[in-house]
């Protein structure tokens, strides 16, 4: 559970104080919020990225992420990721080939 002293709450407040400065998108409330109405704290880190898709102005950049999905408030219904953040075991993650081959499996075409 992120409790207030939690490692994943410190992460987030020390890139929250970089995300507004940098002047990238407009700014977000940086306070952690509850989940789900229950008693735990969490960055709810979504509100950063929709803020800084919303911000994008390249064209081709704009297009990827329509193609992923924006929706019609800017949001973006779901950016693939890195492969570590669906698979946790070395058997994958140490093989790149591997890696490339479970790309689609976040939404991600593998690029080589």
């Amino acid at each position: 559970m992120a409790g207030p002293g939690s490692g994943a709450l410190r992460a987030g407040r020390r890139g929250r104080c970089r995300h507004q400065p940098a002047g990238l998108a407009e700014p977000v409330d940086p306070t952690p919020r509850r989940f789900h109405g229950r008693d735990i704290r969490v960055l709810d880190a979504g509100r950063f990225t929709d803020a800084l898709t919303r911000a994008i102005t390249d064209p081709q950049v704009g297009e990827l992420v329509d193609a992923l999905g924006r929706r019609a408030d800017g949001t973006v219904a779901c950016l693939p990721g890195a492969i570590d953040q669906a698979v946790d075991t070395v058997d994958i993650l140490t093989h790149p080939a591997r890696c490339r081959a479970a790309a689609p499996a976040l939404g991600a075409v593998a690029v080589d």
